[in-house]
């Protein structure tokens, strides 16, 4: 009997937070042309709601998604936190159709060259939450987004990186490549690929001053997995790593964990997943690690 070769498949999602809902939904929906998707209430938001924005209604699976915190406070990244969200385009005109855009909007744009040497273009939302468009060499096609008043040609085609600040003398390397699955493309920097889409994942050096959760920040990054979500979260207690149980969020499955630099993984089923999938633990209700717990809880 053949047994199936564990792989993640790209980024699932990403979760960020933002302090102002509408605002948030005016520049992602409105300016950048991703589909609204829902706003809802959500085991990641149990005090407030989840704002999932994607392709479009037809493929309900969002690639980024904002919890809702109105009276939460400006968030700084620092060391072990997940800091810039890289999109990829299509065509070299689109970084200047999009520092045209954006400038327009009164957004800041910095135009710089990417890790691959190609074009690209730097800016913050409203938020402050850092973004990089740029060219992608490794994109499979596919998951283009974009609303009518985009045109197509200068639409975004996809989440296809994320930058974190690494800590030193911390094997993250050991656990990417060597237990999840990643490829080495260059220092500090890690690269996995799936039948359905491929994405980055780099290391820079942290700030000095030290980071804190709040509006602006990348909350997690999540990763599609094509297996078990059971033989998955044993594979990271393997690693040495502290892991939830497997827990049902009606859209997927889903067991959350920190690499050892601190980054919160989350690794998530493309579809709700089998029931037998859930542990008993998941079922009945369960307390979970301060470390790993996902929820974010606002302030009174």
């Amino acid at each position: 009997m053949t047994t199936k070769r564990m792989h993640l498949d790209g980024i699932h999602h990403i979760t960020a937070i933002t302090a102002d809902g509408q605002r948030c939904l005016d520049f992602y929906a409105g300016i950048l042309g991703l589909a609204f998707l829902g706003r809802e209430r959500d085991f990641e938001a149990p005090d407030s709601h989840l704002i999932r924005l994607g392709h479009d209604l037809a493929r309900p699976g969002g690639v980024l998604n904002f919890v809702e915190a109105p009276r939460i406070r400006p968030g700084r990244a620092g060391g072990g936190m997940a800091y810039r969200v890289v999109w990829s385009v299509g065509f070299p005109a689109a970084i200047g159709y999009w520092a045209d855009r954006l400038s327009e909007a009164g957004i800041e744009v910095r135009p710089v060259e990417a890790e691959n040497g190609g074009p690209a273009l730097r800016f913050a939302d409203p938020d402050g939450l850092e973004h990089e468009f740029a060219l992608d060499p490794f994109r499979q096609g596919g998951l283009t987004m974009g609303s009518a008043a985009i045109p197509p040609e200068h639409a975004l085609l996809g989440i296809s990186g994320v930058r974190a600040y690494g800590r030193e003398s911390v094997p993250s390397a050991d656990i990417l490549a060597g237990r999840l699955g990643f490829s080495v493309v260059g220092r500090d920097s890690y690269r996995v690929a799936g039948e359905w889409r491929s994405a980055s994942f780099a290391f820079d050096p942290p700030p000095a001053e030290r980071g804190s959760i709040g509006a602006g920040t990348i909350h997690h990054v999540a990763w599609a997995c094509d297996g078990s979500l059971p033989a998955w979260r044993q594979r990271v207690i393997g690693m040495g790593c502290r892991a939830t149980p497997v827990i049902d969020r009606s859209r997927c499955l889903s067991i959350y964990f920190r690499e050892p630099s601190g980054v919160l993984f989350e690794i998530a089923t493309r579809g709700p997943g089998a029931a037998d999938e859930v542990g008993e633990l998941a079922r009945r209700g369960f307390e979970l690690s301060s470390r790993v717990d996902p929820r974010v809880r606002l302030p009174a």
